[in-house]
């Protein structure tokens, strides 16, 4: 396994923290968040040139935090709309810049005649700085395009082989559903599926953060969100979509049980991996 805890790009740090630095931007982009979407009613609540509103709000419109639109009824009026996603993924690039789990403790030896003394946090916060550590479950989340089978499948095996060491998610860039042939070919090996439901990556942006994040299909792959990929340990799984597959109900069913077969057995190989390297690092 890779013990990589990977940093964010500092170049989008800086910049996304040089966007938001202006005291006046910070304001409209507040009352664009509370509802507040016409450039006029901005510069009335603030008391600001229009012709400055309009340079902030193009700042923040090139910088993807939001969007324009024009009224349906009545195109002369354009509304200025926060991007919720891209907002989402600059506070999660941001505080994963931040993020205690990023900050080791003093190392002994370390100090002015022996190389760099990272700083050591405070002793109040209880962080889980190693994803092995006895008191808490590091997070895993299995990420698919509609969290309707494969995702589904890795979460529900990872929590039979491994749900004392990790706390299981899952989630899809485009949720559609669970599968009916996913809940039956999973109920068939006894997993009970009666509270599985297909769940949007949006659920999670800006509520958690992951120390094993696992695409288990190619789309998902190139097209989640970079703050996502980029957390913790990141693997790419990638298997074939049963539910692409044309045949007969009963084709469609083995095909199914396939790839829970190959799901079941990498998860489960990952499992012993990950709770053999636990025991060794305890010892």
């Amino acid at each position: 396994m890779s013990d990589t805890f990977l940093s964010p790009d500092l170049a989008e740090v800086a910049r996304q923290l040089s966007v938001l630095a202006d005291s006046q931007r910070l304001h409209i982009l507040d009352l664009l968040i509370q509802g507040v979407h016409c450039s006029s009613a901005i510069a009335t609540r603030l008391d600001l040139a229009p012709n400055l509103v309009s340079h902030h709000l193009k700042v923040l419109r090139d910088e993807g935090l939001i969007d324009v639109e024009r009224d349906p009824a009545d195109r002369r009026w354009i509304y200025h709309i926060p991007n919720v996603q891209k907002l989402t993924e600059v506070q999660f690039t941001l505080s994963q810049f931040l993020h205690p789990v990023r900050i080791r403790s003093r190392v002994a030896g370390c100090g002015p005649q022996h190389g760099a003394q990272p700083y050591a946090p405070p002793t109040h916060l209880a962080i889980e700085k190693e994803p092995f550590m006895s008191t808490n479950k590091a997070k895993i989340i299995f990420l698919c395009t509609g969290n309707s089978a494969r995702s589904q499948m890795a979460e529900a095996f990872m929590r039979r082989y491994a749900g004392d060491l990790f706390e299981v998610h899952s989630a899809g860039l485009e949720p559609r559903g669970v599968n009916t042939y996913t809940v039956q070919v999973l109920e068939e090996v006894g997993i009970d599926t009666s509270d599985f439901r297909s769940k949007s990556v949006r659920e999670y942006l800006g509520h958690m953060n992951f120390g094993y994040v696992v695409t288990v299909c190619d789309h998902a792959e190139e097209n989640c969100p970079t703050v996502f990929l980029s957390q913790g340990h990141h693997y790419h799984w990638s298997s074939e979509e049963p539910a692409r597959f044309e045949g007969n109900d009963e084709e469609t069913l083995t095909k199914f049980r396939e790839v829970r077969d190959l799901i079941d057995a990498k998860i489960k190989a990952f499992a012993e991996e990950y709770r053999q390297e636990a025991l060794h690092r305890s010892a």
